[in-house]
């Protein structure tokens, strides 16, 4: 009898450390089975952001497209807009190697900045003449673009201390600075030997403004009638 109530506690114990033990097992299974979850909607996450980035890709392409057909129907500096058009293919290409990257900060920031540039032109496009003012804006736009494509390694200035003020009103020829500036300064974004600052002066008079573009040592000009 007593053995038999020895037996029965040893199976008791037993029963219970294999309990224990099968419990301890069955949690760490669920465990893992969270943490498998958890990766999976992190993965999915990270998937549908990549989704959502090629379908903005995709929409940018749409909107390229309307840009072509409303410079060919733009009376302006052809030669110069066609090439500003394929550096905008050129930027896409880059954009796309950067979302299929693992930068996807630097895929974000150059989507971003691209998104903006391409609806200022779309913009600027749809009329004859621009406000200098919103010149102003669409040339920081284009300057933060191509410094994105190398990552920000350069920083860039825009003086308009001697564009005056009554000016920022008057008009200029639409797409004309900002094909120029993108042009300009494609070779050195393309080769990344950009130095420091680009620096970009506004001088306006009575008849036109003068656009000093400064980088590496060397300065461009452009003047455009108001």
């Amino acid at each position: 009898m007593a053995n038999q109530i020895i037996l029965s506690i040893i199976l008791s114990a037993i029963a219970g450390l294999v309990g224990y033990y099968l419990g301890s097992y069955f949690r760490k299974k669920s465990g893992l089975t969270e943490t498998l979850i958890k990766d999976i909607d992190s993965e999915s996450a990270v998937l549908k952001e990549r989704i959502m980035s090629v379908r903005n890709h995709t929409m940018r392409l749409t909107e390229l497209a309307i840009l072509k057909k409303r410079v060919d129907e733009f009376d302006g500096d052809s030669a110069v807009i066609d090439k500003s058009i394929n550096r905008l293919e050129e930027i896409l290409n880059t954009l796309e190697l950067a979302i299929k990257s693992d930068n996807e900060k630097w895929a974000d920031l150059l989507l971003t900045r691209f998104s903006k540039h391409l609806r200022q032109l779309l913009h600027e496009g749809a009329s004859s003449r621009i406000e200098i003012d919103e010149t102003c804006d669409h040339l920081e736009s284009s300057l933060s673009l191509l410094s994105a494509m190398n990552q920000n390694t350069w920083a860039y200035e825009i003086n308009t201390d001697r564009l005056n003020g009554f000016d920022k009103g008057r008009t200029i020829k639409s797409m004309s600075i900002t094909p120029w500036v993108l042009e300009t300064l494609w070779d050195c974004t393309k080769t990344s030997t950009i130095s420091k600052t680009v620096n970009l002066e506004i001088i306006s008079d009575t008849y036109e403004v003068l656009f000093l573009l400064k980088v590496n040592g060397k300065t461009y000009e452009r003047k455009e009638e108001i």
